[in-house]
C-alpha cells in the first residue's frame, strides 16, 4: 500500500504512464490507479454512512404546570460503537435585560431516587423533568431550562450527535420546545411580527385547553384588530396555525362570523375565536397585549401577553389567563 502511494504521486497528471514497484515489477498504469483512487473514496464514504447518526428529543405534552415532563431520545442512522445518553440541564434566569446561568443553584431537574438530578447518563431510557423550586411569583419572572442530549461513545465519551429542547417557566406555568418543533415553525414564519404572533398563539392554546375539545373546522383571527402588521405577517401566520392545528383560518370580525352563521345562539360550534382586544404597548422592543379565546358565551377566557427584546431575541416574559368565563 505504501508503493501504492509513491506511484499514485508521481502519476497523478500523466494519463497512461508506466511505473514500477523497487523491485521492477508489477507494472501500474495510470487510469489503474485512479480507479483504486476512486474504489478507496467510496470505502471510506460507506464507512463514514454507517457511522452517521442524528437524534431528535421528543417530549410527551407542549405545557405543564407541577407534574413534569417525559422526554424520549429518537436515534437515526446506525453506528457501530457502543453508545450511552447524556442527559444534562441547564437553568438560566432572565433579570434586568440579562440572562443568568443558575449551574450552582438547587434547580429544577431530572426525577431520580435522591431529589433533581442535573445529569444522566442511561442506556436510551425516557427520561422524566419536574419541577423542584419554588415558584416565583414575581410579575414578569421568565426562567429557561436547557435540555441537553449527547450521544456519545461510551469508551471514549466522544460526543456523536447531540440535540436540545427548551423549557420556558413563567411563574410555574412551563412551555415547552424541542428542536423539531422549532424547525418547523421557522420554515414558515420569518418575519419577526409573525413569530412573535406565532409564539403568543401557541402559548394561548395551551391556556384552559378544554376550549379547545369541540375544535373541528376553524379558526378565527380578526387581524383588523392587530397593530402594526403586514400581509406578509398575516399570511405566515394563517400559514403556520393552519398546518400545525390542521385547521382551516378565518379573518373576520365577530359581527361577520354571525352574519355569515358561523357563530350561532352565542356559539362558534365549529370553531375557536383568537381576537386582540387592546394593546398597552407596541413599540420596536415591547409589545403588551389583552386579547381572548372564545367558543361561546360561557366558554371563554381573557389573556395578558408581555414581550421585549432582548439581543434581537424576542422573550415573552408573560402570558397568562386574566378572566374565564
Amino acid at each position: 500500500m505504501i508503493l501504492g502511494l509513491i506511484f499514485i504521486l508521481g502519476c497523478k497528471e500523466v494519463e497512461k504512464v508506466e511505473c514500477y514497484n523497487e523491485e521492477g515489477k508489477n507494472k501500474i498504469e495510470a487510469s489503474d490507479i485512479e480507479e483504486i483512487n476512486y474504489i478507496e473514496k467510496d470505502k471510506e464514504n460507506i464507512e463514514s454512512e454507517k457511522e452517521k447518526i442524528k437524534v431528535t428529543i421528543r417530549s410527551d405534552k407542549a405545557s405543564f404546570f407541577h407534574d413534569g415532563v417525559r422526554f424520549t431520545p429518537i436515534i437515526e442512522g446506525n453506528i457501530d460503537k457502543k453508545i450511552q445518553y447524556h442527559w444534562i440541564v441547564e437553568e438560566n434566569i432572565y433579570n434586568d435585560g440579562e440572562f443568568y446561568s443558575l449551574k450552582g443553584e438547587n434547580i429544577d431537574g431530572f426525577i431520580g431516587d435522591k431529589g433533581p438530578y442535573r445529569e444522566i447518563i442511561n442506556d436510551g431510557e425516557i427520561v422524566e423533568f419536574a419541577p423542584y423550586n419554588e415558584v416565583s411569583y414575581v410579575d414578569g419572572d421568565y426562567r429557561e431550562n436547557k435540555i441537553i442530549l449527547q450521544i456519545e461513545e461510551k469508551d471514549t465519551g466522544k460526543i456523536l450527535a447531540k440535540d436540545e429542547a427548551t423549557i420556558e417557566n413563567r411563574q410555574g406555568a412551563y412551555f415547552v420546545k424541542t428542536s423539531e418543533n422549532e424547525r418547523f415553525k421557522d420554515k414558515i414564519l420569518k418575519t419577526e411580527k409573525a413569530k412573535l404572533y406565532g409564539e403568543i398563539f401557541d402559548l394561548v392554546w395551551e391556556i384552559d385547553k378544554g376550549l379547545n375539545d369541540d375544535l373541528k373546522k376553524y379558526i378565527n383571527i380578526d387581524t383588523k384588530s392587530f397593530e402594526d402588521f403586514s400581509q406578509e405577517d398575516n399570511e405566515q401566520l394563517f400559514e403556520y396555525i393552519s398546518k400545525k392545528y390542521s385547521v382551516t383560518m378565518l379573518d373576520k370580525t365577530f359581527k361577520e362570523l354571525e352574519d355569515e352563521g358561523y357563530i350561532k345562539n352565542l356559539s362558534f360550534k365549529d370553531g375557536l375565536v383568537f381576537n386582540v382586544n387592546k394593546y398597552l404597548k407596541n413599540n420596536s422592543n415591547e409589545v403588551s397585549l389583552e386579547g381572548m379565546k372564545w367558543v361561546s358565551g360561557i366558554g371563554a377566557i381573557g389573556f395578558i401577553a408581555e414581550a421585549e427584546k432582548i439581543n434581537e431575541r424576542w422573550i415573552i416574559r408573560k402570558c397568562q389567563m386574566t378572566r374565564i368565563s
